[in-house]
Parts: structure tokens; C-alpha cells; sequence
């Protein structure tokens, strides 16, 4: 699946509610699921999912290695659902921001930390380092700037 990656769903700009101690909490969400046809052994990625602080638009990207095979994406869902995609060369990540180039517009998004959590995924086949963070962004398209806010997620190591 070179650049293509594994066969996938994303579910972007999802509303959601958190209950957590006795409060509930509004927010936009995201869910991503894939699935592997091969024996992929090792893998490492990173990920952001941001918002604009009005939430009518969000973007997701990925630069993603699946054993040696790439897998990577740029993408914005606009208010009305329509998702718009950069192409492969038009993208990339840095540890942040990220950059794509969608309908002749360039976007770079600059991320800043606010919280950082981590965790070992071990099992008796893996042993991986998730990190996430939630950040403040700033996103740049065109002549626009926008604040918003972003997961952004990095995983590294084998998969059992």
C-alpha cells in the first residue's frame, strides 16, 4: 500500500461530550480505524487533528511508516462536509507543524504544547511509546490566519 496505506476509516469533526468528576464537557472529536492485511511488525507515526476556534472547518494529517511502506495524508473537512485533500509530494510533517498545499492553498500549522501524556504499549508482540499532546495552533492558509486547538499524536516501535 504505498501512499495508498491500509484500508481506513475516518470519522472527523465528530461532536462529542465527556463526562468526567461530576461535569460534562462539549468538544469536537475524532476516530480513526484501520486494518492490516500484512504482518506489520514495526511501525511509526504522527498525527495531528486540529480545529479553528469557531470549529467550521478542521483538518487531520498523518506521515505514517507501516514496516517500510509509507502512508501519509493532508486533509480539511469544510462545515458542509466536503473534504479536500493535498496531494502526496504537497505535505509533511515537522515535530510542530505540519504543512500541506489543498486547491493551490498553502496551509502550516503551528503547534504549541499545552499538555503532554505518554504511555508504553506492551504486550508480549509490542512494545510502542504513544505520546500525545494537546495544543494551541495557529493556522496559516492563504492571507488568513485562525487559532484553533489540535491532538497531536506521535507512536513509535513494534506491533505484536
Amino acid at each position: 500500500f504505498p501512499h495508498g496505506g491500509p484500508p481506513t476509516i475516518h470519522q472527523p469533526n465528530l461532536d462529542c461530550e465527556v463526562r468526567y468528576q461530576g461535569e460534562i464537557y462539549q468538544g469536537i472529536g475524532y476516530s480513526k480505524r484501520y486494518h492490516f492485511e500484512d504482518d506489520v511488525t514495526h511501525w511509526g507515526y504522527r498525527f495531528v487533528h486540529a480545529t479553528v476556534d469557531d470549529h467550521s472547518w478542521a483538518l487531520w494529517s498523518a506521515d505514517a511508516t507501516f514496516n517500510l511502506r509509507k502512508y501519509a495524508y493532508f486533509k480539511m473537512v469544510g462545515g458542509n462536509g466536503d473534504v479536500h485533500v493535498a496531494d502526496l509530494k504537497d505535505s509533511a510533517h515537522r515535530d510542530d507543524s505540519i504543512y500541506g498545499v489543498i486547491d493551490g492553498t498553502e496551509y502550516k500549522v503551528e503547534l504549541e504544547e499545552l499538555g503532554l501524556w505518554d504511555t508504553l504499549l506492551r504486550s508480549e508482540g509490542m512494545n510502542s511509546k504513544m505520546t500525545q499532546r494537546f495544543c494551541r495552533t495557529t493556522i496559516h492558509h492563504g492571507d488568513q490566519s485562525e487559532k484553533g486547538y489540535a491532538v497531536n499524536e506521535l507512536c513509535f516501535g513494534t506491533l505484536g
